[in-house]
């Protein structure tokens, strides 16, 4: 049998490992299943690992499970229990396991398992206490769905293929968050695994934290009624491409009625041709291309009372497809009939084309735009209702 061990750092990624030491975590790759066997002097002390800023990979260090409650953490001055490193900001208390299709968070190291736990800073240490044998678990951040209210709730999202999936995914409000970075709510999302049919989704927030660009959840402040507006975005990534699903199945069960009475949810991107209400619609698919990232907005907006009675908003979708040659489809909905005009621009600003200009009746819309007698490059089409204005980009490629 053959098998490699691969160890982590957040500056080097991926490393090939020679030498297992206690207290780390690595991932093993194995050609086919056996049994391994391992002996040596079982360790009956306290146990200490230097975590680097970023993710690190941490295992038990003792011949039995640790509960991750139980794991302490110093700075050479002063010793914490997780709950108080999480609100010191040293890190983030969730211990992501892999089952062998998907990351799940464990309240409890297993023997002979490994874990991602992401450190806020450097030169923060994880301490393991030999004569430690219960804890109780951490408070859950998130709510129960018999606690839902309008200024705490979240919704996951599960991004899947015929093989693995990731269901770490969430977005939401929180009471307490703000609509930049809270380390008690906005969880880091753990590096992708090193299978070559893995998936990987997670908020894109440069700047959020030094370490750190990608989230697994983004919450937020509370909507303000009544001209609150929230937006979301997300990424997908597949190692091996192929039919990829979306699905956001318990969003009706999630989001409480207030909420949903107020405010529309549309998802839109990249791979759907016209914007979906995700409350009536759960599911998306797509075909994604091996190694190439996707982009997906969420976007929370008030309803009015045009949108009450005909269940439309003003709306402009991402032409579909884009790239496209020589001709794409350009969808778009209207709140109330009125005059519309879909213009496109170079990347100069000059108008190549008027697409459209007449009155349309409330609803969905779709119109073909031909590019035949344009060369290759980044477009703007311009859609305008009124006082309603919204601009996208395409590519034209020859």
């Amino acid at each position: 049998m053959l098998f490699r061990s691969y160890s982590y750092s957040s500056s080097d990624g991926y490393q090939s490992s020679n030498t297992i030491n206690a207290g780390s975590g690595y991932w093993l790759g194995v050609e086919e299943s056996a049994n391994i066997d391992v002996t040596g002097t079982p360790i009956t002390s306290n146990q200490t690992k230097l975590l680097g800023g970023g993710w690190n990979l941490l295992a038990s260090p003792f011949v039995r499970g640790y509960l991750k409650s139980q794991v302490y953490y110093t700075d050479g001055s002063s010793t914490l229990n997780a709950t108080a490193a999480v609100d010191s900001a040293w890190i983030q208390n969730l211990f992501y396991g892999y089952n062998g299709t998907s990351y799940e968070s464990n309240d409890t190291l297993k023997q002979w398992s490994g874990y991602w736990l992401l450190s806020l800073k450097d030169n923060i240490s994880a301490v393991f206490y030999h004569d430690s044998t219960s804890g109780t678990p951490a408070k859950t951040l998130l709510v129960d769905e018999d606690e839902l209210q309008s200024d705490n709730w979240f919704v996951p999202i599960l991004a899947a293929n015929e093989n693995v999936s990731d269901n770490l995914l969430a977005f939401g409000v929180n009471a307490d968050a703000t609509d930049e970075f809270d380390s008690k709510f906005d969880m880091a999302k753990p590096p992708i695994s090193p299978a070559a049919n893995a998936i990987e989704t997670y908020f894109d927030n440069q700047g959020w934290n030094n370490f750190i660009s990608k989230f697994a959840s983004d919450i937020k402040a509370p909507m303000t009624q009544p001209n609150s507006t929230k937006s979301w975005t997300f990424k997908v990534m597949s190692k091996s491409g192929g039919a990829i699903n979306l699905s956001w199945n318990e969003i009706n069960s999630r989001i409480p009625e207030s909420i949903k009475q107020n405010y529309r949810f549309i998802l839109s991107g990249t791979t759907i041709p016209a914007s979906i209400n995700m409350l009536n619609i759960l599911t998306n698919e797509f075909t994604a291309v091996a190694g190439q990232t996707y982009s997906f907005i969420i976007n929370a907006n008030p309803t009015s009372i045009n949108d009450v009675a005909n269940n439309f908003s003003f709306e402009l979708s991402q032409n579909y497809p884009n790239p496209f040659n020589p001709s794409t489809q350009i969808q778009f909905q209207l709140a109330e009939k009125g005059v519309v005009s879909i213009r496109v621009y170079d990347i100069l600003g000059n108008l190549v084309s008027e697409v459209l200009n007449e009155e349309r009746e409330s609803g969905s819309h779709s119109i073909s735009f031909d590019a035949s007698n344009l060369s290759s490059g980044i477009y703007f089409y311009k859609l305008q209702s009124g006082k309603f204005i919204q601009t996208r980009k395409m590519t034209l490629l020859r």
